[in-house]
């Protein structure tokens, strides 16, 4: 008689967790605390393997953000060395076609500069080297500038040193012309980093708003 009670009450015991989680619920909590279909040990051997998956995926990811950052910082590191060769001997960028941009950008800075030069420091002018020389060191000089900024605004994750060289970069296109002259090149948009043209339009937009209102 007794075992029938039990039999019952175990029933209705039954009935009322269906009926308040659901029979699936149900169903998942007496497989999952039946030690004929899982035991302890099982339990610990996929709660470790669950684990190793995780770790292996994170170190996987982590791996290969470090090999894409060291491949990114050594070919900037060649443009770099590029860069220094036509500073040291600017007659290597007879490299690019006679009807390139980058002639007429050097020979547009080769006039500006002589012009400043001969109302503002004509002692300068006499002292330097052939303009048209000087201005060819002074474009390579430019591109140098912004590979060097290519980096960080590729590489750098976001912080206070981030903020300190992008607020280097918006000083530079403030003091140095022939670097904001190096951006306008029709190529420019294509051959540096999305980021670092997106900081370039950033400024030139607060420089437009700024002559806006002052007109």
């Amino acid at each position: 008689m007794a075992i029938r009670r039990g039999a019952a009450l175990s029933l209705a015991l039954a009935m009322s967790a269906i009926s308040i989680w659901g029979q699936r619920d149900v169903f998942a909590f007496l497989f999952l605390s039946s030690n004929a279909w899982v035991s302890s040990s099982a339990v610990v051997a996929v709660a470790a393997l669950v684990v190793s998956i995780l770790v292996y995926l994170k170190t996987s990811e982590l791996s290969r953000k470090i090999a894409d950052r060291t491949v990114t910082i050594e070919a900037q590191k060649l443009l770099l060395e590029i860069n220094k060769l036509f500073v040291s001997d600017p007659r290597l960028l007879i490299v690019y076609r006679a009807d390139d941009q980058v002639h007429k950008l050097i020979e547009k800075i080769g006039t500006e500069t002589r012009a400043e030069l001969s109302s503002k420091a004509p002692e300068l002018l006499k002292a330097i080297e052939p303009v048209e020389n000087f201005a060819g060191k002074l474009a390579a000089l430019g591109f140098m500038l912004l590979n060097v900024f290519e980096i960080v605004f590729a590489q750098m994750p976001g912080g206070p040193e981030y903020n300190t060289w992008v607020n280097y970069f918006k000083d530079t296109l403030d003091r140095c012309p022939i670097v904001c002259k190096s951006l306008e090149l029709p190529e420019a948009k294509v051959i540096y980093h999305p980021k670092l043209m997106a900081a370039y339009q950033a400024w030139l937009g607060g420089k437009q708003k700024q002559t806006a209102k002052a007109d």
